[in-house]
């Protein structure tokens, strides 16, 4: 079986929230699944409404092409 590969983009654009995204995620995947977290870099500091996620769609669709 494939080791599994998970990547979490965190739409915010500082590293803040990285590493308690990615201890919550690793409290519910199977140990040999390998976990990474990463946030945009130009992202937003905060996320009002959806016109602020459309705003960041381009990179997070960069960001997972880019995986």
């Amino acid at each position: 079986m494939k080791r599994m590969k998970l990547l979490i983009v965190n739409p915010f654009g500082v590293g803040t929230y990285d590493d308690p995204i990615l201890n919550s995620v690793r409290q519910v995947v199977r140990k040999d699944t390998e976990v990474s977290v990463m946030h945009l870099k130009k992202g937003l500091y905060f996320i009002r409404n959806a016109y602020f996620q459309m705003l960041l769609l381009p990179d997070v669709v960069e960001t997972k092409i880019q995986a």
